[in-house]
């Protein structure tokens, strides 16, 4: 029986053999990816992350009202004021995802954790590119 070695692309999960065996070592190392800095997270917040779930939900958002601060006289009258409640209405209309797929056989023979870090990078490219969107 001939040894074969797949003639595509390592990740590809429809992988094509030849007739030949040819070894290939893999680096136990993985290269480090640097990505671009993100500020989504250090002007955003998820507090509505789980009311908020699928294209068109809005949620009304109640914000708290701005209160008049006046000067101060010794023995005058205070005037009083009545907060009005006011909210925002925020509605989900775009989406985004990502989608990977890697073998049974690929990921047992893998000695890295492939799943792991498609979707890590996946996450980062996500948060990139909705970062783009939102603020360029």
């Amino acid at each position: 029986m001939a040894a074969v070695f797949p003639v595509q692309s390592p990740f590809n999960t429809a992988t094509s053999y030849s007739g030949a065996f040819i070894p290939t070592l893999w680096s136990g190392k993985l290269l480090a990816k640097f990505y671009q800095n993100t500020i989504m997270s250090e002007v955003c917040n998820t507090d509505y992350e789980g009311e908020l779930k699928n294209q068109g939900d809005t949620i009304r958002i109640r914000l708290a009202p701005s209160i008049s601060i006046s000067d101060y006289t010794v023995g005058q009258t205070l005037s009083y004021e009545v907060p009005t409640p006011i909210f925002q209405d925020m509605q989900v209309t775009k989406g985004k995802y990502f989608g990977v797929q890697v073998s049974d056989v690929l990921a047992y023979q893998s000695d890295i954790a492939l799943m792991n870090m498609f979707t890590e990078d996946a996450a980062k490219q996500l948060k990139i590119a909705i970062e783009n969107e939102v603020f360029f």
